[in-house]
């Protein structure tokens, strides 16, 4: 089932937020993931669906506990 554009807009609401807390960019996340960053770009706009573990990916990434991402946007009701 794909991603609604509500959705996509909170996910990328939210990562926006943990990238500025982890003081990176998207470009430098990309570099994190060893994917392009318009791969990571398109994923995040929901374009091109992502792997199944993007979230986790992301997450390891930025420091983050597995499930925080989505623990965050069901705490902020979204």
């Amino acid at each position: 089932m794909g991603r609604t554009k509500k959705q996509t807009e909170t996910s990328r609401t939210t990562l926006n937020i943990e990238l500025a807390r982890a003081g990176l960019n998207q470009t430098q996340l990309a570099q994190k993931l060893a994917t392009p960053s318009t791969t990571l770009s398109d994923w995040l706009r929901g374009a091109h669906p992502g792997p199944k573990d993007l979230l986790e990916r992301i997450e390891r990434a930025l420091g983050l506990p597995v499930g925080a991402l989505q623990a965050k946007e069901a705490r902020h009701g979204r």
